[in-house]
């Protein structure tokens, strides 16, 4: 019963850190609404990759939109793979195409 609350909490906090993003571009909001679904999600002991599709740079706690936040390019120098990059912190993110 707990942990239901506490993913429902998670993930409207990450739709609505989107929609502001995506609507108002305040990143600084959207970067607060990441953070408490963070805290909930340690405290619930809920995973948060089970719960949302979302990507959440993890250097500046902000949600990954692309186009607005991140760039996504495709690469297949040593197997194929996309590059997401954070243009506010400028982490980069690999996730491998199978």
């Amino acid at each position: 019963m707990f942990k239901e609350i506490a993913i429902e909490v998670v993930e409207d906090l990450l739709s609505r850190a989107e929609r502001i993003i995506k609507m108002y571009e305040d990143i600084n909001l959207a970067r607060r609404y990441v953070e408490l679904a963070l805290d909930v999600s340690t405290r619930c002991r809920v995973k948060l990759s089970c719960v949302s599709p979302y990507i959440i740079c993890k250097g500046c706690k902000t949600i990954m939109v692309p186009g607005r936040t991140c760039t996504v390019r495709m690469r297949s120098k040593r197997f194929k793979h996309l590059v997401i990059t954070c243009l506010i912190c400028k982490r980069k993110i690999r996730k491998p195409i199978f």
